[in-house]
């Protein structure tokens, strides 16, 4: 009989908070199973407490780290120093976001940024041979994962000599020598990409009531919120939280003239504080922390609608994970993009890896001329 292992897995966003209740499910269902849902996440006490409620998890509690992981250190010999009395008194430090226990056997993340570094660094000491391993939040991010794994890599080859020796000292350890598997629902897609075990992931499935109906507790989701009756929804992307990328207004535009804005709801991105939807008189969701891949599993029938965005993975993935069957325009080859050369490199993955392999699915037009056409045409069939 296998013995019972102690699981921590760390959620910063909903679509993670799907994923790490499927890797329980399916492969931790004897474990003990702990998870923190951190403040990145808008609502995340909400979601602590209809996760407690579903005694699903062994335990559920919320951390406060947005500040920590995004606060921006200058790399300068000071903050070098810094970092490595920082190190010296780590649990000091991660006592003021974390509380709970130090030892288990394996954390599951997507995000390796630096309050899972600085766990890690706190667990390896009681547990030397704890391992990591990576979990996907969509397809459009499976670069993260050798982003993740080289990065840590990195920082520890690229290391001084003086650097190595006060390591050896220190007795430190780096993340990315306990990574040992990733789970993801397309792990073809990273095939020879890892020196590690890929784990597929099963797909999310409309009939499966027991599983949906966890999920739809965990996010409070019932048939009062947001219904979607439009003919297109468009999603919000994450890019323009960070930063002005792209201009909505001329992207909508031919929606608009086919359909109208009353025939267009907008699903605004989880993280959006942005008014520019309701201020243009678009309809917008209500409830922007529930995911879109579990309001289709609630409503398959919303495959019957266009979907619209740049990149969105929320327009990607029901294709991939859900087995779900929609027809949806990707605005990739008309949009004027602000795009960071990262970011560029972003819209080429998706495109080539995702979108092209698939064009009954994913129409890409290549003029405003050209989508306003295939909305005509689409709309005019349904009258």
């Amino acid at each position: 009989m296998q013995q019972m292992k102690r699981i921590l897995a760390i959620c910063n966003t909903p679509f993670q908070v799907i994923v790490v209740a499927r890797l329980r499910e399916i492969y931790y269902v004897n474990d003990h199973f702990d998870v923190l849902m951190s403040d990145q996440m808008v609502g995340y006490q909400d979601l602590v407490r209809h996760a407690e409620e579903t005694l699903f998890f062994t335990s559920v509690q919320g951390i406060q780290t947005k500040a920590f992981v995004f606060e921006k250190r200058r790399n300068d010999g000071l903050t070098r120093v810094r970092n490595v009395l920082d190190f010296v008194k780590r649990e000091q430090i991660l006592r003021a976001y974390y509380g709970g226990s130090l030892h288990y056997d394996e954390i599951l993340a997507f995000n390796i940024d630096r309050f899972t570094e600085l766990l890690f660094e706190c667990i390896v000491h009681h547990v030397p041979d704890v391992s990591v391993s990576l979990f996907e939040e969509g397809a459009p991010c499976y670069q993260h994962f050798s982003i993740a794994y080289t990065s840590s890599r990195d920082r520890r080859m690229n290391r001084s000599l003086a650097g190595k020796i006060v390591d050896i000292c220190l007795n430190r350890h780096y993340i990315f020598q306990a990574m040992k598997r990733v789970y993801a629902f397309i792990p073809e897609m990273l095939k020879d990409t890892f020196p590690f075990e890929m784990i597929r992931i099963p797909p999310l499935r409309v009939n499966e009531s027991r599983f949906n109906n966890l999920l739809f507790h965990i996010f409070s989701y019932n048939e009062e919120q947001d219904a979607y009756d439009a003919k297109v929804v468009v999603f919000e992307e994450c890019f323009n939280q960070d930063r002005e990328v792209m201009d909505y207004g001329t992207l909508l535009r031919s929606f608009v003239h086919a359909v109208g804005k009353n025939n267009i709801i907008v699903k605004k991105h989880p993280r959006s504080q942005s008014t520019y939807f309701e201020n243009e008189h678009f309809r917008v969701n209500s409830t922007q922390s529930i995911p879109w891949e579990l309001i289709v599993l609630k409503h398959p029938e919303l495959s019957n609608i266009v979907w619209a965005s740049l990149c969105s993975g929320s327009m990607i993935c029901p294709y991939y994970y859900e087995n779900l069957h929609y027809q949806c325009v990707s605005l990739i080859g008309i949009a004027q993009i602000a795009a960071t050369p990262k970011q560029e490199e972003y819209f080429r993955f998706v495109k080539e890896k995702l979108l092209d392999p698939h064009p009954e699915v994913f129409f890409q037009p290549s003029s405003e001329e050209q989508l306003l056409a295939w909305l005509n045409d689409r709309f005019s069939e349904k009258e």
